[in-house]
């Protein structure tokens, strides 16, 4: 009976521990915080069956003292194993989301990127299929943060990857790779095509009013997959176009 309670006891402290995890993680849904909420709630889960396996093993020899002592533990803990359930439900199906779309814009993050990437690169390798991979970044994007402050600075981050999310096509996607570096993989593009595809979205940038003083621009470096292109190969080839963009004056499009 004595060890019963005390594991009551741990549960609870667990449990309280627990809350203010799940409070410091809705404030800062980091992926440290993510990995910390999962492990105190493999945690807890092994608490709470444990307990739950001597409540089992007690009421086959002392159920009627039970029933008596302990009837409000038990409700509680029922009540207890209910919550934990559906937090630790809804907790997983954010962090699912949390792992593949950047917390501030809202679009794909650099997982979700590696993923797509991985599976562009197989199929062009195996089915001879072609692939666009285009990079960008925001000109003069620090001056932005020094004389407007970070708070703007986000708010120019999550008006491009709105901006661009609505037009590019059904078929492509977004990625930011870091920083005020995103990448888009587009299929389907030669590299006529490619230029109209890149030289839209800089316009849009270029045209879009960030009630700013300052005008926001874009620089693009873009290349299309070769035979025997692996990840890293791709990516130093469209970096290579858009370093040739900045050199050469920025707010335009290389392609390699």
């Amino acid at each position: 009976m004595h060890n019963f309670v005390k594991k009551l006891e741990d549960l609870k402290v667990e449990w309280i521990n627990f809350k203010s995890i799940i409070d410091e993680y809705k404030a800062n849904p980091s992926l440290e915080n993510k990995n910390i909420v999962l492990q105190k709630s493999e945690k807890f889960w092994y608490l709470s069956e444990d307990a739950l396996k001597t409540v089992a093993d007690i009421s086959a020899s002392k159920m009627l003292i039970l029933k008596i002592t302990y009837v409000v533990f038990f409700i509680d803990f029922i009540l207890i194993l209910f919550i934990m359930y559906l937090i630790n439900k809804n907790i997983r199906q954010k962090l699912e989301v949390l792992s593949r779309k950047d917390s501030l814009t809202k679009i794909n993050n650099r997982n979700s990127y590696n993923e797509r990437l991985k599976i562009e690169l197989d199929s062009s390798s195996r089915y001879k299929n072609s692939f666009s991979y285009i990079m960008f970044d925001i000109d003069f994007f620090k001056s932005i943060n020094d004389n407007y402050g970070h708070d703007k600075g986000d708010d120019v981050l999550k008006s491009i990857s709105k901006l661009v999310e609505e037009n590019i096509r059904a078929s492509d996607d977004v990625f930011r790779i870091g920083g005020e570096e995103f990448v888009i993989l587009a299929k389907g593009l030669d590299k006529d095509s490619l230029a109209v595809f890149c030289e839209k979205i800089r316009r849009k940038v270029e045209e879009f009013d960030f009630n700013l003083v300052k005008q926001i621009t874009i620089s693009l470096g873009a290349t299309i997959y070769k035979d025997g292109d692996d990840a890293n190969i791709i990516y130093k080839r469209a970096d290579e176009a858009l370093y040739s963009a900045k050199n050469s004056g920025r707010n335009k499009t290389v392609i390699l």
